[in-house]
């Protein structure tokens, strides 16, 4: 179960996780993908490293609920179905990674993979139409995706690069990202259900966290009306090499991999759960 204890006091640590959330749903909300990423870089020094995936990945789904809902009338579903299925066979062996395999590495390959969707897209041929990239791309990208989302929670960037590859505007790209991240993020829900993750500790924190989340998307909305299409696509890309460089520098997408296990090195401490017996 998830332990939390910031500075002695468990309300300000509810308090840092609803910061966080709320920061998170904005950028979701403003650039179509992002909420992950942006929690995990901070969440971990609240809540034990696996505790803070499962309490986002949670959290999330109201949150790309949300975002799907206001673009669905630009929905790409063929596309959809494609990445869909091909994240449906490799999401489990991310599951299975997060289970038993530590995440430095596994977040480096990550980035590396997020580096490669990046510079694919950058470095495509002139003469190539932006907007007809073979099938294949949206499988791959999906199942990539899928694997990230089960193993590191972060699937946005692979069919976040995808899309950014198909040359679509903001909405269309918005409606197809996060339309993709929340069928991934049920089956991976489903998942972590299945496998017994679910403990009372990560459902309360992630009941506490979804409305403040719900209204950082709410102000994205209003912000992403006043972004550029080409503004719009320049930030996706530095978000995605940034995203990237971390992930690969730093061995995960979190912080928690250089926070020290003992007690007294900072904010994360170990304690029976919230909803622990006496």
């Amino acid at each position: 179960m998830s332990n939390l204890n910031l500075l002695g006091e468990p309300v300000w640590g509810l308090l840092l996780i609803a910061f966080i959330v709320m920061v998170s749903g904005f950028v979701q909300s403003s650039l179509g993908f992002g909420y992950a990423i942006t929690a995990l870089a901070v969440m971990p020094i609240i809540l034990e490293p696996r505790s803070s995936h499962i309490v986002i990945s949670l959290s999330g789904l109201p949150v790309l609920f949300m975002t799907a809902c206001s673009y669905k009338l630009c929905v790409e579903w063929s596309e959809v179905r494609r990445t869909l299925l091909g994240a449906f066979f490799l999401l489990p062996v991310g599951l299975l990674l997060f289970a038993s395999l530590p995440q430095q590495q596994l977040s480096q390959v990550t980035g590396l993979a997020i580096l490669f969707f990046v510079l694919l897209g950058h470095f495509k041929k002139k003469d190539q139409a932006v907007t007809s990239p073979p099938h294949w791309l949206s499988y791959l990208a999906g199942g990539v995706s899928g694997f990230l989302a089960g193993a590191v929670s972060i699937g946005g960037p692979p069919v976040a690069t995808y899309a950014l590859r198909r040359g679509w505007g903001p909405s269309t790209f918005k409606s197809f990202v996060s339309s993709c991240l929340l069928l991934i993020a049920s089956l991976k829900i489903i998942g972590l259900f299945a496998a017994g993750f679910l403990q009372r500790d990560e459902l309360f924190h992630a009941m506490w966290a979804v409305p403040f989340a719900i209204g950082g998307v709410l102000a994205g909305t209003a912000v992403s009306r006043y972004i550029k299409p080409q503004l719009f696509r320049r930030i996706i890309t530095i978000v995605l090499i940034l995203a990237a460089s971390n992930l690969i520098l730093n061995g995960s997408g979190s912080v928690h991999s250089n926070i020290s296990a003992e007690h007294s090195s900072g904010f994360l401490l170990t304690r029976p759960g919230l909803f622990a017996e006496s």
